[in-house]
């Protein structure tokens, strides 16, 4: 499934926030459906760049004009080490490799994650491909600190702005998703979205004690936790998923 941006600008006394509100609304996402919070949780508002890229074979550009100001990114494949240069509204270019594959740039998002009034930054760049592999990207993580950002990429599935939510007071955190083969009480296989929660936490992200949340994936629309599944199946099924995928939460990233 191919994801599409619709950014509408609405001229009202809202600013921002309400174009922000319009784009989350109007954007497709089997987040919305599969939901492990239901169907309207809280959301960080992010406010996606503005149309404004450019795409040859050999790099892609975005500008960002954001109520913070201006900001760019450039993505350059590169063989082997894909490199994101991001230059933000205020301070020097940061310089990022990830150690993975991801075919392209797609979106870059910015809001104040971690409360300290400057700017942080959320890139998109998925890996590519048909089906549920179009649903995967690493997601890179820029988080403001006293010296300028702090660097950090997670592996996921399913990524846009409804992974960022609000979960209770303090900072937002940020939904990982992956899909997860396993039996349940009806003793047929089923595979399931698991979702594991990382809280922003001043520069960098820091996986919550918060209990994984097993949504069934099905044929429709489906945004409640399973009962197909015990306490004892999905401690089962996610040990085995784990040894079998070799599953690594974060992408290594070099500055």
């Amino acid at each position: 499934m191919n994801k599409i941006l619709v950014l509408m600008l609405v001229v009202s006394s809202c600013g921002w926030a309400s174009s922000v509100a319009s784009a989350l609304a109007l954007e497709p996402s089997m987040l919305a459906d599969y939901h492990p919070l239901g169907s309207h949780p809280k959301l960080e508002p992010l406010e996606p760049c503005q149309d404004l890229k450019t795409q040859t074979q050999l790099e892609s550009q975005q500008v960002c004009q954001t109520r913070f100001g201006r900001s760019s990114v450039k993505f350059v494949p590169g063989q082997g080490e894909p490199t994101l240069t991001v230059q933000p509204a205020k301070g020097t270019a940061v310089n990022i490799k990830l150690e993975t594959l991801p075919m392209y740039f797609e979106q870059m998002y910015t809001a104040d994650l971690n409360r300290d009034g400057r700017e942080d930054y959320v890139l998109e760049l998925p890996w590519g491909g048909n089906g549920l592999a179009a649903e995967g990207s690493v997601v890179v993580f820029m988080l403001s600190n006293k010296t300028g950002y702090r660097v950090t990429a997670l592996d996921t599935l399913l990524f846009d702005p409804n992974a960022v939510v609000r979960v209770g007071g303090g900072n937002p955190s940020v939904i990982h998703t992956t899909l997860v083969y396993a039996t349940g009480r009806d003793g047929r296989g089923h595979n399931f979205w698991v979702n594991t929660f990382f809280r922003v936490q001043g520069d960098t992200l820091v996986q919550s004690a918060r209990a994984l949340i097993w949504v069934h994936y099905a044929f429709k629309p489906r945004a409640v936790p399973t009962q197909l599944l015990t306490a004892a199946e999905k401690k089962r099924a996610w040990a085995e998923y784990m040894v079998n995928s070799n599953q690594k939460f974060f992408v290594r990233v070099k500055r």
